[in-house]
């Protein structure tokens, strides 16, 4: 039995039915539109004897979660600002085949849009949660720390000297605090620590580090799901273009800049490469919305070894500015997006991304779009292969006057 007959079997015996799969560009999901007459009574009294009553519904894999407070399975984006709008959708036809995972609230304008599952360290009354999404109602979501927000600037700068076990010197120490909790680099070095003083750009620890940590490694007082990487040691002072012939000049790889970057031109990689292929590109200093961002419409895919997964590999990361692609047209991106003390945003038709993202805010203001989350996991699909699948309606309508029949 196909899906299209199970759902009309389970859910629908009466009446004439249609089905739609994929449906919204989703081969997972399924529409059905279940048209029936229905006898009226009073109306009959007038000579209305029947009207049709029609109900639309769309089903697809949900997830069973581990802790609410953790990512489900494939979360799409984490954005760790506490505001209402932390995450904010302008326009509908979305499809978050992922979670989106707030720390504050979320908000949303325009059509329907659809995701797998949204989580929100925010519930109503605090934040109200818009009827345009699909699944209606927020899961609870764990507060995760966010530097002093509210109400000061959260903060994710980098270590500059490291000159003895509780000291450390950061580019910038606007945002960090005593008593503040800190993360200090990445990987197998990472260490979590917590603030005694901070002086201007001096901080003094209340316990010793294990390790002495080299300029450059990541300093955040945000806990961020995934852990963000550390600046690479050597960044180009310039604001480059990434177009044909720069990608004609330089092999595939982790290129860093001070400066702006602008994506304009296709880069791309098969889903497990024999030899690396894809770039990620890191834009050091700029504070710009757009530190890494693109105009035009074109495909990006992170940097990936031979034998990697070009979705989890790292594509943009804007250490102190923002990522912005605003072509009419739209982009697709394969891979990881960071933007730590700023907004990732999207504008323009058709964008499709299959990958994670991780910024202070999240904001699309676009029509019909795709989008794959490849983040942290926990948790388990359902249904799989031979269990139910139950529509639950969104809508009720009656047909207008004039298409009833006697």
């Amino acid at each position: 039995m196909t899906a299209e007959e199970y759902a009309i079997t389970r859910n629908a015996t009466a009446g004439a039915q249609t089905c739609t799969t994929p449906y919204n560009s989703n081969p997972k999901k399924i529409k059905v539109v279940v048209t029936i007459p229905v006898s009226m009574f009073l109306s009959g009294l007038l000579g209305f004897g029947s009207t049709n009553v029609t109900a639309d519904a769309v089903a697809g894999p949900k997830i069973i979660p581990g802790d609410p407070g953790t990512p489900g399975v494939g979360t799409f984006s984490y954005t760790a600002s506490t505001s209402c709008d932390s995450i904010n959708l302008t326009g509908g036809g979305k499809d978050f085949q992922g979670v989106l995972w707030s720390n504050g609230g979320i908000t949303a304008s325009g059509g329907d849009s659809t995701a797998t599952m949204v989580q929100v360290a925010k519930m109503p009354p605090t934040c109200t949660f818009p009827g345009q999404l699909d699944p209606p109602g927020p899961t609870a979501a764990t507060p995760r720390i966010n530097g002093d927000d509210p109400p000061g600037s959260p903060r994710t700068t980098w270590v500059v000297t490291n000159p003895n076990p509780t000291t450390i010197t950061v580019l910038n120490g606007s945002g960090f605090a005593a008593g503040q909790k800190i993360w200090i680099d990445a990987d197998t070095n990472l260490e979590t620590r917590t603030i005694a003083t901070a002086v201007g750009t001096t901080l003094t620890l209340t316990t010793a580090l294990s390790n002495t940590h080299a300029q450059y490694a990541a300093v955040t007082n945000t806990d961020w799901p995934v852990t963000l990487p550390n600046v690479p040691a050597s960044c180009a002072s310039s604001s480059p273009t990434i177009d044909a012939a720069w990608l004609a000049a330089n092999a595939p790889g982790v290129y860093c800049f001070t400066g702006k970057i602008k994506l304009d031109a296709d880069f791309t990689c098969p889903p497990s490469p024999t030899v690396a292929c894809g770039y990620t590109f890191v834009s050091r200093d700029s504070t710009d919305a757009a530190a890494v961002g693109a105009t035009n419409p074109h495909t990006f895919t992170a940097y990936t070894p031979a034998g990697g997964d070009p979705k989890n590999g790292t594509l943009a990361y804007a250490v102190l500015g923002g990522f912005k692609a605003t072509p009419g047209a739209g982009v697709k991106i394969i891979g990881r997006v960071y933007a730590p003390n700023a907004t990732i945003e999207f504008t323009g038709g058709s964008n499709q991304q299959e990958g994670y993202m991780q910024s202070q805010k999240f904001k699309m203001s676009n029509g019909g779009t795709v989008f794959i989350g490849s983040g942290p996991r926990r948790g388990r699909h359902r249904p799989e292969a031979g269990h139910r699948v139950l529509l639950r309606p969104r809508r009720v309508r009656r047909s207008p006057p004039g298409s009833h029949t006697s």
